[in-house]
């Protein structure tokens, strides 16, 4: 058995296989036919001054914003639309102006009416490259025909290079010097003096030049066609050239192999596109180069033929057309994942690159577990060592690699499906069969080391342990607080900042176990009504800066606050790319990295916002392990994935894009283009109609070429309470009413970070309906007070009418009820004086003294009736002084048969009440009632409140002469124009009183 042992004794002692180092490759991103071009036959590119890209095709014109394809077609007899002619060469001068040439014609395109202009004279030549003379401003044409150049301030054309100069195949122009590529000779033309000359066969030897560039420097770069590709510099005094090394670089140099276009990047690198070999870079400073001949997006047995110019757009992407298969286009020097993959090797064949365990040593090697064994890397030295089973040799328990971890210098624990081995790097002897090594054949999940030196290991079943103190191996069920919690395997173990160990089991859920306080808490999805977890399979679990448990599934992605006790959950629906998720780690900035089946994810530190990186970023693959991730002591993060190790920066992994080029690509009004008197990329403001309210806006940025990696966030004022951010760059209102509004709208590759994005704004006027229009209720609301102050002044008259009315009828009514009273007291009068005389007559033949005195109470009582029968009311204290004078008359009639009283209130005397009122009442008291010696009549008058009541005894007359029973009602009238309290009358069985209110 010689064999076996020569082969046993190299994969103990030779273990060396090198492997791929961190690779990092352009990413090259692909437009074809499927993402929208007219077809994928690229014949020019170019861009304009908005940013767009422009690729033309044998079939037409496209317009690229970085999302969507805006296809132009030639449409037969309609005027001014694509030619119908290939377009050949793009170009966009310093004003602007977008050129386009074509193979029958050069026209400009009319960015407001998206109309192509021909420029006159150019029908039927063929335009071929366009470039700008920078201190004239003339452009210049390489054409079917030669050289054209046309003035800028008169159009006008010329023709340069004199007729007998052969075919041009390439031309370029610096400081208004023009120098051109014939084949076999190569000349230079001062376009400012016109001195024209050949460029010296010395400084190109090989004669067949095809195309020609210019350094940074000004040195002149020509490639030549003969036994290979020849790359010729020469130093812009024309004295000397040199070749480039690049021919030997190549794998397969053939004579077919053709420069179809050179192009010198932002970094001063020369790019040259080739038939065979297709894409190859060097580097004028640094001399080095590479060759990018193994890139093949579509299918490796398709040849990639450039058929276009190269072309860098202002976001420094480089542009590549092909024959057939579109355009691929990548920036060269953002490349942020490295990548650690194993490549053949005859000795010890990787059967796979499935990537699954990583771990990094104190010292700096990094050790990485395979599906099919264990690498390890040594970062000085740049080389790779690997252990695994080969032939009948065995030096692991198994080749399927699931867990590493550093115990000591003398020891590394390696976890396999089928046993835990032991690595000591000091004999560097991988240890198998090792009698010291009591643990179980097992499935071994994972190994962790924690910080009081115990190292736990997770297996397919079970839970055990090294204890720090005695250095044996321990289970789980030694432990009393674990003895009822460990029920199946153990996948992952994380100790938090508090010291606590966090296990993730396979299949029912997640433990913690405090070591310290010796305390234990299980959860499992699917036992609460709220369900704490999203799976019971835990793949992967870290801590963020917050304390917070944060925790990958197959169902999704949970955090965990020990402090409060609450969970936040992701879903797909909560805005997670995926919801099986594996490796998981916090950077720096507390932001979370997750490995989903849709690519990497990175949730922002305030937890809202994913930012997802796919494979058009550089992954190698969507599909990750369902392992842990590692960070490096240098910060640096390792993901495993189906293809390898992906290694990254967290802080430096950035969109493709950070400097934007935001504008509004399209505006819709109910889903039909707006169309206004200029660009839209050129509006500040859009005046619409009443009924043109249901408006969207469509953003882009036209520096971003990866749409997954841009955030867009817009707001109409008095609309929007806040910002809404989106992916798509849709904006869409519905019903707005009329008035004037301002659509805000920025856009960043952070969904968190606004503070520096630039902002822009569209201001939007929409008419009001007439009916809400501010103009129409101000008309309104004068027709209503103009009708208003109408009819209240018609009213105003009606009431002056009613009130002229009512006083009239009033007056009458007091008029009236005066006359009835004067017609009372002048039939009082007669029957008074006739009264009044008899009594006079027979005091004169009795008592001439007493009727002195009658006569003159009489005079004085007739004296007050006429002088208070032209006024309406006097005061109560004359009206007293009457009345006293007219009682002396009657006590002098009736003697001792008429009894008065008077008591009046002193303050109540200058109150007022109608003339003669107490004369008529007394008067009507002696109307109706007896007066006799015997039964005397008593009246008293005196003031009762607001009243003055004058009362007497009943004696009634069984007959009274001259009454008409009116007398009181009169009265009672002609006091109501005076006062709103009514005459009282209130008659008992002995007595009768009138109360008149006093005014």
């Amino acid at each position: 058995m010689p064999f076996r042992r020569i082969a046993l004794l190299l994969a103990v002692i030779l273990p060396v296989l090198y492997l791929n180092g961190q690779t990092r490759d352009i990413k090259v991103h692909v437009l074809t036919a499927a993402n929208g071009l007219a077809d994928g036959v690229i014949r020019a590119i170019g861009q304009d001054k908005y940013g767009y890209m422009w690729i033309g095709t044998i079939s037409g014109l496209n317009r690229y914003d970085g999302t969507t394809v805006k296809k132009y077609y030639n449409i037969p007899n309609k005027p001014h639309s694509l030619p119908a002619s290939v377009p050949r060469a793009i170009f966009c001068d310093r004003q602007g102006t977008l050129w386009i040439g074509f193979n029958d014609g050069l026209y400009q395109f009319d960015h407001h009416t998206e109309q192509f202009i021909l420029v006159n004279g150019t029908k039927g030549v063929e335009f071929r490259k366009i470039r700008e003379d920078l201190v004239t401003g003339d452009l210049l044409f390489l054409t079917n025909k030669g050289l054209l150049r046309i003035t800028r301030h008169k159009m006008q054309a010329q023709w340069l290079v004199p007729a007998w100069v052969a075919t041009i195949h390439d031309f370029d122009l610096r400081n208004g010097v023009l120098y051109a590529v014939c084949g076999a000779y190569s000349y230079v033309l001062n376009l400012h003096n016109g001195h024209f000359d050949r460029i010296a066969d010395s400084l190109l030897p090989e004669r067949n030049a095809t195309r020609i560039a210019f350094d940074h420097d000004g040195r002149i770069l020509v490639a030549c066609y003969g036994k290979g590709v020849v790359i010729r510099r020469i130093d812009p005094s024309l004295k000397s050239s040199r070749e480039l090394d690049i021919s030997s670089k190549l794998r397969d140099t053939t004579t077919g192999n053709v420069v179809m276009s050179m192009l010198t990047d932002h970094k001063n690198r020369l790019w040259i596109a080739t038939t065979s070999q297709w894409l190859f870079s060097y580097d004028n400073k640094t001399g080095q180069s590479r060759w990018y001949d193994d890139w093949d997006p579509f299918n490796k047995s398709v040849s990639l033929y450039v058929t276009s110019p190269l072309f860098q757009s202002n976001n420094d992407f480089i542009w590549v057309g092909t024959e057939g298969n579109g355009v691929g286009y990548f920036h060269p020097d953002r490349t942020p994942f490295s990548l650690y993959a194993p490549v053949d090797n005859e000795k010890y064949p990787i059967v796979s690159p499935w990537a699954r365990a990583v771990m990094e040593e104190p010292n700096g090697n990094l050790w990485m577990g395979w599906a099919s064994g264990i690498s390890r890397f040594n970062p000085s030295t740049e080389t790779y060592s690997n252990w695994r089973n080969s032939f009948n040799s065995t030096i692991l328990y198994s080749s399927s690699i699931r867990s590493i971890a550093w115990d000591n210098d003398t020891l590394i624990w390696i976890g396999t499906s089928r046993g835990m081995n032991r690595y000591n790097p000091v004999t560097d002897k991988m240890l198998y069969n090792d009698p010291h090594n009591r643990l179980p054949l097992s499935f071994y999940w994972c190994v962790k080391k924690d910080t009081r030196g115990n190292v736990w290991f997770g297996t397919g079943n079970s839970l055990y342990y090294q204890a720090a103190s005695d250095r044996n191996i321990h289970i789980y069920s030694e432990i009393p607080e674990l003895i009822n919690v460990i029920d199946t395997g153990v996948r992952v173990i994380y100790e938090d900042k508090q010291k606590r160990l966090w296990m993730g089991m396979d299949g029912t859920g997640l433990r913690m176990y405090d070591p310290v306080r010796h305390t234990v808490k299980q959860w499992q999805a699917g036992l609460l009504a709220d369900g704490d977890l999203l799976g019971n399979t835990i793949t992967a679990i870290t801590e963020d800066h917050a304390g917070v448990i944060w925790l990958s599934s197959f169902n999704g992605l949970v955090g965990y606050d020990p402090k409060s006790g609450k969970f936040q959950k992701f879903t797909v629906s909560q805005g997670l790319p995926a919801a099986k998720c594996s490796g998981l780690l916090v950077d720096d900035a507390d932001r979370l990295w997750v490995a989903t089946t849709a690519g990497l994810a990175m949730l922002d530190n305030v937890r809202k916002h994913f930012t997802l990186y796919t494979t058009e970023d550089g992954l190698p693959t969507l599909e990750f392990s369902d392992m842990p991730a590692l960070r490096k002591r240098n910060g640096d993060f390792v993901f495993p994935t189906m293809n390898g190790f992906v290694e990254f920066k967290p802080l430096e992994v950035k969109p493709q894009s950070s400097e934007s080029n935001l504008h509004l690509a399209s505006i819709k009004i109910f889903d039909k283009p707006y169309i206004g008197k200029t660009n839209i990329e050129d509006l500040r403001e859009i005046r619409l109609k009443s009924n043109e309210n249901f408006i969207s806006f469509q953003m882009v940025d036209l520096n971003n070429n990866i749409p997954n990696q841009r955030f867009f966030a817009y707001k109409l004022e008095d609309v929007d309470r806040d910002w809404v951010i989106n992916t798509t760059g849709m904006a869409s209102y519905t019903k707005l009413p009329g008035g004037n509004y301002t659509f805000r709208y920025k856009t960043s590759n952070d969904a968190e970070q606004w503070i520096l994005a630039p902002e822009k704004s569209l201001r939007v006027h929409i008419e009001t309906v007439y009916y809400k229009s501010t103009w129409f209720w101000l008309m309104i609301t004068f027709v209503v007070v103009s009708f208003s102050y109408l009819w209240y002044r018609n009213r105003l008259q009606q009431q002056k009418k009613i009130y002229l009315l009512q006083s009239r009828a009033q007056l009458l009514e007091k008029e009236k009820a005066m006359a009835m009273f004067e017609a009372l007291k002048q039939q009082l009068n007669p029957h008074f004086l006739f009264n009044s005389l008899s009594s006079l007559g027979s005091l004169i033949r009795t008592d001439q003294h007493l009727a002195g005195k009658f006569l003159e109470s009489l005079s004085k009582t007739y004296r007050y009736i006429l002088q208070s029968r032209n006024n309406d009311l006097i005061p109560l204290e004359e009206e007293i002084k009457f009345v006293s004078s007219y009682i002396r008359l009657l006590e002098t009639r009736f003697q001792s048969a008429l009894i008065t009283a008077l008591d009046i209130e002193s303050g109540k005397l200058n109150r007022k009440i109608v003339p003669v009122t107490l004369q008529n009442l007394i008067d009507n008291a002696i109307k109706h009632n007896s007066i006799d010696q015997d039964m005397p009549l008593i009246i008293r008058i005196f003031t009762e409140g607001q009243y003055l009541v004058v009362r007497n005894n009943i004696q009634k007359k069984s007959n009274v002469e001259t009454s008409n029973q009116q007398g009181l009602q009169q009265m009672k009238s002609l006091y109501t124009y005076f006062t709103q309290q009514p005459i009282l009358v209130e008659e008992t069985d002995d007595s009768f009183q009138v109360k008149i209110p006093l005014i």
